[in-house]
């Protein structure tokens, strides 16, 4: 991030010196603009996730009116970035994570979400937008639904259940099933589900887990905190809750919670094995990698003020490591497929004959989010289906 920020302020310093030293010469702005450009294409895929991650830390700091300048210069910025990348699908993958996580959390305003959404909108066209339009409308609908159902629900004095319904379609869901849920989160999703059949005929339901939110009053021996963790990570930490036992191998974790092996790892990889950051559990006898024959045990070392977020965590598991979202890129790429299939019809009904080089430029122009190379492939991935 500090270099995105570095990459701001050196384009801004250069940009005044061409139009106060040089009276804006244009073979001077073009010479800038062309290498601005090539510094961001060669690490394409690291400035996406990096004006990602900066838009994201812009979007939760919002607190007060004075900071909206502040944000609106934050979108130009990510903007200028953006404009630059040769392929746009990673910033897309991990901007959307992102986006899940941000409503899910309650960590910025939805009002901010749509302004950055229209400016992404105005430089690709609405075709890019169109999943991250559709994952705001969910999160907004879900709201009414979740209040109609607090409405017919007695309240309960032990803890509060939010449910946050959205479609498959445009959110993507990590699947984590048959988790073996204390009884009273278990009676919870009975009644709800009883409720979303009422409202709701022939749809069904399909718990996503790992993008659940758990708020977790934790008491310490060190003070009391406040966890922020989704179910899997918070299964983990219950069993913890009891000084009979408080040492729990790999095996035992995973018959007690029934996660799933990759997501398993993925949690306790969270929770005692992120370098740098505070950890609830110590990983034995490897630290740095988590193995079947693991054995863990609470941090009696942990130092923590007022609360921890482990949530996070979990969701940038592959982010931090560069590592492309794969089934969420796949998803987009099924969809850029479609997008310039219709767009080729288009341009042929209006022109009836084009040379591959006139369909070539006049696809692109419509479709400027989409990688040349990408491009290139679809044509001859259709030609091939023809």
């Amino acid at each position: 991030m500090k270099n995105v920020k570095f990459l701001f302020k050196f384009k801004n310093k250069l940009e005044r010196i061409v139009v106060e030293g040089f009276n804006k010469e244009l073979s001077f702005m073009r010479a800038l603009s062309t290498t601005f450009e090539s510094i961001v294409q060669s690490r394409d895929s690291a400035f996406a996730i990096a004006i990602a991650t900066y838009i994201d830390g812009k979007l939760q700091s919002l607190k007060k009116n004075s900071d909206i300048l502040k944000l609106e210069r934050a979108f130009e910025d990510t903007m200028l970035v953006f404009r630059s990348l040769k392929g746009k699908a990673t910033f897309e993958t991990i901007y959307e994570r992102m986006l899940m996580t941000r409503l899910m959390l309650n960590t910025s305003q939805v009002e901010s979400e749509k302004k950055m959404l229209t400016k992404l909108q105005h430089a690709c066209g609405s075709d890019y937008t169109a999943n991250l339009q559709k994952i705001i409308d969910d999160y907004e609908m879900s709201q009414n639904i979740n209040a109609e159902f607090n409405c017919s629900q007695a309240p309960s004095s032990d803890f509060s259940f939010t449910v946050v319904t959205v479609s498959q379609q445009a959110w993507s869901f990590p699947t984590s099933s048959n988790l073996l849920l204390p009884e009273e989160i278990r009676d919870y999703h009975r009644r709800y589900e009883e409720f979303f059949k009422r409202c709701n005929r022939g749809k069904s339901l399909r718990w996503a887990h790992p993008l659940s939110v758990c708020r977790i009053e934790a008491h310490l021996p060190r003070g009391g905190i406040e966890i922020i963790a989704n179910v899997l990570q918070t299964l983990v930490l219950m069993l913890f809750n009891s000084y009979e036992k408080q040492n729990w191998a790999y095996d035992e974790i995973a018959a007690a919670t029934n996660i799933d092996e990759k997501n398993l790892k993925r949690t306790l990889w969270t929770l005692s094995c992120d370098m740098g950051k505070s950890l609830l559990l110590k990983d034995t006898p490897d630290p740095n990698f988590i193995d079947a024959a693991d054995i863990f045990t609470y941090n009696t070392k942990l130092l923590i003020q007022d609360s921890l977020d482990l949530y996070s965590r979990f969701v940038r598991y592959d982010t931090d490591r560069e590592i492309p979202l794969q089934e969420t890129k796949a998803r987009h790429a099924s969809s850029r497929s479609y997008q310039v299939d219709a767009a080729i019809i288009r341009v042929m009904k209006s022109k009836t004959k084009a040379s591959y080089h006139e369909l070539n430029d006049a696809v692109t122009e419509r479709l400027v989010h989409i990688n040349p190379d990408d491009l290139e492939r679809m044509f001859l991935n259709l030609k091939t289906r023809i």
